[in-house]
């Protein structure tokens, strides 16, 4: 499969499916992508858009092919809350990195809306997946703060989609039990990552509790699905350079973790605080993830359920939390299965959704 063409917007740089023809009622389902696996990955997905009334619109964020790359001053403002730990000064610095994050994902969803002619009816399906999450849960605490312009970027959101997300992105503790490669002390330098592609895209069979996650071995059949792609292919979803120790993401997951960052906003997405008003608390919040993910995924839906039991408990006003668990799918599902990945962020039958 050859590489995306990506345009220009913004900041950010986009793929658009483009309008399902004679269709006047589509969603448009904007997809962010993960740690250096970039919008290529979601390229399956594309051709089975318009069959199912949808618009597709893949967002390449900052740092990767077709965006622009971070300034040497947003670096340095990672690299402050790195150093400064998990201290007040840190945190600051990655809010006011992952607030900066969510306006560039507003502007240009509300450019996008007053272009295309994107109607409320339709709506905006707002979904991230893996790391890309944490983008996800940060638009839904931050964007409701920022001041609405010509467009209610809000208004328009029928939905935002968390796509198996990983429990550290979620600011969820650690599954004990997990194997990850990249955290493996007892490998030489650079082991680890070349180990990741396998690890990451394996199918893997887990129990209903937390206590019964498969933590290191995986199926024997399916296999990795990154280890299936062609070299060409491989080369058409993936940025190595975003993945390295001293990017921008490597260093969000792992300052935002430590910080506090990633369940911060993760909590403000799941149980809006007191001025978060109208729409903004009425949009519904979905997991999308697959029954065969590695553990980070289902470690993630199970704090996730237990959350909203508690909240609840305590009479807290959470937001509609959904749930749906994509059968036979592992962490790339958009590779694996993108039609039903599809139909699952854009499923509106209550019956298919499990509701936490």
């Amino acid at each position: 499969m050859s590489s995306l063409q990506m345009i220009s917007y913004g900041p950010l740089a986009i793929h658009d499916s483009g309008a399902p023809v004679g269709v006047e009622k589509y969603t448009t389902v904007v997809i962010l992508h993960g740690l250096a696996f970039h919008s290529g990955t979601f390229a399956p997905m594309l051709k089975y858009a318009h069959k199912h009334r949808a618009r597709i619109v893949l967002v390449n964020r900052r740092g990767y092919p077709g965006s622009k790359p971070y300034t040497d001053e947003e670096m340095a403002q990672l690299k402050l809350a790195q150093d400064a730990g998990s201290g007040a000064e840190g945190a600051a610095a990655v809010r006011l990195h992952l607030q900066t994050r969510v306006c560039e994902v507003n502007q240009l969803l509300a450019t996008f809306i007053a272009k295309e002619g994107i109607t409320k009816e339709g709506g905006i399906v707002l979904a991230g997946w893996s790391l890309g999450v944490i983008y996800v849960n940060a638009f839904l605490a931050y964007a409701p703060t920022i001041p609405v312009g010509e467009v209610d970027v809000g208004s328009y959101i029928k939905r935002v989609v968390v796509h198996d997300a990983p429990d550290n992105c979620m600011g969820y503790p650690r599954f004990e039990g997990g194997y990850n490669p990249l955290m493996d002390p007892s490998l030489p330098p650079g082991e680890g990552a070349k180990r990741f592609p396998a690890w990451v895209s394996a199918y893997y069979k887990h129990g209903p509790s937390l206590s019964s996650l498969e933590g290191r071995h995986p199926l024997p059949t399916p296999s990795s699905t990154l280890l299936s792609l062609t070299e060409d292919e491989m080369n058409g979803i993936i940025h190595p350079p975003a993945g390295e120790m001293d990017g921008a993401d490597m260093m969000l997951a792992m300052i935002g973790l430590v910080g506090g960052l990633t369940r911060e906003v993760r909590r403000q997405a799941v149980v809006p605080p007191p001025e978060v008003e109208g729409r903004w608390r009425e949009v519904p919040y979905r997991h999308v993830w697959g029954e065969h993910s590695h553990w980070m995924i289902p470690s993630s839906q199970f704090a996730l359920e237990k959350e909203v039991e508690e909240a609840r408990k305590e009479g807290l006003d959470v937001r509609r939390v959904e749930a749906i668990q994509l059968k036979g799918a592992n962490h790339f599902a958009s590779w694996d299965h993108p039609e039903q990945l599809l139909q699952a962020f854009i499923e509106s039958d209550a019956t298919k959704v499990d509701v936490l």
